[in-house]
């Protein structure tokens, strides 16, 4: 039966067909979902007939094999099969006459025989040598170290410009820097001299930690123009300090290039109050006498400088 048949067919006779086909089929269903189910119903009959035709086949096929093989089995041996079967039987032998014992030596003669055979020198005989045995010994060649690649050199310089202050101890600080060159000829240009006129400074700042620092008061540290990084014997304890590095003239005129980041050293000595930071006694500082002036003129304290500038003031012993 077609599809074309299926689909002319009433829904009565749907209903009646899925019945005979053993389809299942809900009550109540519209004609065409009808159709639908009575198609793939139909379709999977077709398959399982299908299927059984080739089990069947398949089956047969394999009872014929089984009965040529059996019979094969079955057949008679031939005369020349029985002929090789009669030469292969072997005759059994004839028992052949025990020879006579002879009679046992005396013992002293066997005394004499084991003395003999310990005098001869043993042979010593030669160690096999095994696979594995040779395979142990020979040791494994040693692997060549695959050179590593260098890393490549660090710059010297980072094309930026800053300045870094450093809390060393409570006696030392550290200032490295590097400048831009647009920057130091803005410098020289606003003090209108060349560079063979003036001298580089680290202008140090002090204050208290409250209220806010305020540049009044500061120490000048003469520096080499040629120097990166500087050590700074500052000698207060738990003070605050800011730097700046700048060039200055002959007039005492000082044109700051750059500014550090404020730092506060550490306490020597235990702090006996606790709600307020200590400090160390300004009489103990270079900043409390002589060194600068409250109008921030400048001071007259100018420590000496290496040739390199960068070797000033190192800490004592010599580990800086």
């Amino acid at each position: 039966m077609g599809t074309q048949d299926i689909s002319k067919m009433t829904k009565d006779q749907l209903t009646a067909l899925a019945k005979r086909k053993k389809i299942p089929v809900k009550s109540g269903m519209l004609k065409s979902d009808l159709v639908k189910t009575v198609k793939r119903g139909l379709k999977k009959l077709e398959t399982q007939k299908t299927k059984k035709k080739t089990a069947a086949k398949k089956s047969k096929r394999t009872a014929a094999k089984t009965a040529k093989k059996s019979a094969r089995r079955s057949k008679p041996r031939t005369a020349k099969t029985s002929a090789a079967a009669k030469k292969t039987t072997r005759k059994p032998k004839a028992k052949t006459a025990k020879k006579p014992k002879t009679a046992k030596k005396p013992v002293t003669v066997r005394k004499k025989a084991a003395a003999s055979k310990k005098a001869k020198p043993a042979v010593k005989k030669k160690a096999v040598k095994t696979k594995r045995a040779s395979a142990v010994k020979k040791k494994a060649a040693p692997r060549r170290a695959t050179p590593k690649k260098a890393a490549p050199p660090l710059p010297g310089k980072y094309n930026d410009h800053r300045l870094v202050l450093l809390a060393r101890d409570p006696h030392w600080a550290y200032a490295y820097w590097e400048l831009r060159p647009e920057k130091i000829r803005q410098a020289l240009d606003e003090l209108k001299a060349g560079a063979g006129e003036v001298y580089w400074v680290l202008r140090v700042y002090t204050a208290a930690l409250q209220p806010a620092l305020q540049k009044n008061r500061f120490e000048d540290y003469v520096i080499s123009s040629e120097a990166d990084n500087h050590y700074l014997n500052l000698g207060r304890p738990g003070a605050r300090f800011v730097a700046e590095i700048g060039v200055k003239d002959a007039a005492g005129n000082f044109q700051a290039i750059a500014e550090s980041n404020p730092i506060i050293l550490p306490m020597d000595h235990p702090n006996e109050e606790s709600n307020i930071p200590g400090t160390s006694p300004l009489g103990s500082s270079p900043f409390s006498y002589g060194g600068s002036s409250p109008s921030g003129s400048g001071g007259s304290f100018t420590p000496a400088t290496s040739p390199g500038g960068s070797s000033f003031g190192k800490p004592p012993g010599g580990n800086g």
